[in-house]
């Protein structure tokens, strides 16, 4: 069986992840969101994604792992969506540096114990000259022998850890 994950609001770090677990299509099935039609489009021609949707309660229904890549200002709307159509068991990671004004959000708008961890990469200092919310620099080795933040409240079921945990093994990071 396989395993949905859903990346929703890509720039570099969600098509570089789509881009990372291409080897794993037999075990993951990776479905793209983006607000950009044509961006989105470009990420799975170039095999970032089995599959895209255009709305994102598409992209995340009946998905057991969903990653966030939105900027900041687009996060609390992004979670009210989700809030809305998401399995009580699918583990959200949210790729941000805002950490705590996110974790409110998403325990104001997540259904309650929603399992929510934060992550973040810390990218290897060769690929700074690449950093930036370009898709055009997206690396399929962009996490490569880079640390990853993984930062979870109180309350945070190990399930949840661990997943961030294996997302990042996965992407051949540090957690």
């Amino acid at each position: 069986m396989s395993t949905k994950l859903a990346i929703v609001g890509f720039g570099q770090i969600g098509a570089s992840i789509g881009l990372a677990l291409a080897p794993y299509k037999d075990k993951v099935t990776r479905v793209g969101h983006s607000a950009n039609v044509k961006q989105m489009k470009k990420a799975a021609n170039e095999g970032a994604f089995d599959r895209t949707e255009i709305k994102l309660p598409d992209a995340i229904r009946g998905a057991d792992i969903v990653v966030m890549d939105f900027p900041t200002d687009l996060v609390k709307d992004a979670l009210r969506l989700i809030g809305r159509e998401i399995k009580p068991d699918t583990v959200v990671l949210c790729f941000s540096v805002v950490f705590k004004k996110i974790y409110d959000w998403a325990n104001e708008l997540l259904p309650p114990g929603q399992p929510f961890v934060l992550i973040h990469p810390v990218i290897h200092p060769d690929r700074l000259a690449d950093w930036n919310d370009s898709l055009l620099t997206a690396h399929a080795d962009l996490f490569e022998k880079c640390d990853m933040i993984i930062a979870a409240n109180h309350g945070t079921t190990s399930r949840a850890m661990q997943t961030a945990a294996d997302l990042s093994t996965l992407l051949k990071a540090k957690p």
